[in-house]
């Protein structure tokens, strides 16, 4: 059985942000929770993360269409699509356009790739299926040459990611090689309402049980933005938009003193970040003539990860076992994946990213204009409230360690 190459690559580049498409978004969305949570779980309370979930499950939902049988099932049970593609086909349609769809402010740009051996060509109906619904690039490469197949592909990420990442593979990846496949997201965005880059300042940063591990530089900013506190999940929640409108915002989830990113992570497996979304805009109302003192550090995390051990977590198995996994929808061959990879980075400063209501019974009473105050870790996201769709999330520990290989 011959072993196929998935590279599931995103890219965000986050300067400032600004901040409706149910059904997949919810399915996409969850994915996103239960994927930063197997992830954080396995890589330490010591390590900042970054994931794009939008672009493994994007792979994923390619793969689903070229497996069968218990191979299928598996995928679709943790991707949460349904046997009948039909719908979802369509549906993965209008989000990818939704997601794409022009924003003054914000660049995001998305591609899938597939690269075959010449000697063994897709099937002509997975072939057609990812031309017309997926948008999927599909490029024919002789993979004998293993510094030309190796050139070839990390030219298509390095062009797809601005150059972020220039070298995705080293020449042995591809030997042996039957398909390549990759899936690429590169976010730019400007603050809505940037941080004055004068009031950044060194301060210390706290673990979980407030000991002091390091300093950040600190930004500082006062606006009318939504903020709640949601007990429900342990947490402080703010939105940050970017761009001309609302439609892109970084959510940044900060758990209360005593409480943990692993409960807060637990919590919102149930919470879905479309309700926090929602939650966010409704308490809007309630500090709708305060401003909110905003402290986030400046940040930049790059994770290289091998997905396959926390996927399998989610029960994704047999298509990772060559004696189980079936791919015969997608080559008339035995195939099975033999690693899917994730390179993502983030930063986050002064200009943007390049990626409970108190009510009484007969009066509101205004409360203290509050402070959210970002110097232990904390849970952020991207999100989009067109297509109600997370592509970009991860958890910020500690200065001091950024990288996960």
């Amino acid at each position: 059985m011959s072993k196929i190459l998935v590279s599931c690559l995103s890219f965000l580049l986050l300067a400032s942000i600004r901040a409706q498409n149910e059904g997949i978004g919810d399915s996409l969305n969850k994915f996103a929770a239960r994927l930063l949570q197997v992830t954080a779980n396995e890589a330490g309370d010591k390590m900042n993360l970054a994931l794009s979930p939008y672009t493994v499950w994007s792979l994923l939902s390619i793969i689903t269409e070229g497996a069968r049988e218990n191979t299928a099932s598996e995928l679709e049970a943790a991707l949460e699509i349904p046997k009948d593609k039909s719908k979802f086909r369509e549906e993965y349609g209008v989000l990818r356009k939704t997601l794409l769809k022009p924003t003054e402010g914000v660049t995001l740009e998305l591609s899938s790739g597939i690269f075959t051996n010449k000697i063994h060509p897709l099937k002509k109906k997975f072939r057609q299926l990812m031309n017309y619904y997926y948008n999927v690039d599909i490029t024919p490469v002789d993979f004998r040459d293993t510094k030309a197949s190796t050139d070839f592909i990390n030219k298509y990420v390095a062009d797809a990611t601005k150059n972020r990442i220039p070298n995705l593979l080293l020449e042995g990846d591809v030997q042996n090689a039957e398909i390549f496949l990759t899936s690429t997201l590169y976010f730019k965005g400007d603050w809505k309402l940037p941080f004055n880059k004068t009031a950044t300042q060194k301060v210390p940063f706290f673990d979980e049980k407030n000991a002091q591990i390091g300093q950040v530089d600190m930004m500082f900013t006062k606006r009318f933005v939504p903020f709640s506190k949601m007990d429900e999940i342990k947490s402080s929640v703010v939105l940050l938009p970017y761009g001309d409108g609302n439609k892109m915002s970084m959510i940044v989830i900060l758990p209360k003193k005593g409480s943990s990113v692993s409960e807060v992570l637990e919590l919102l497996i149930e919470s879905p970040m479309t309700k926090i979304y929602e939650r966010l805009r409704k308490e809007e109302q309630q500090y709708y003539d305060d401003e909110i003192n905003i402290y986030l550090p400046k940040f930049s995390i790059s994770s290289d990860l091998n997905l396959m051990i926390a996927l399998y977590k989610m029960g994704v198995k047999d298509v990772f076992d060559f004696s189980t996994a079936n791919l015969l929808d997608m080559v008339d061959q035995y195939l099975f994946i033999s690693g899917l990879i994730q390179k993502a980075e983030i930063e986050v400063n002064e200009e943007g990213t390049v990626a409970s209501a108190a009510a009484g019974a007969s009066a509101i009473y205004k409360q203290q204009t509050p402070n959210f105050i970002a110097n232990r870790p904390f849970i952020y996201a991207l999100y989009d409230s067109e297509a109600k769709s997370v592509i970009f999330n991860g958890i910020y520990r500690t200065p001091q360690y950024s990288k996960l290989s």
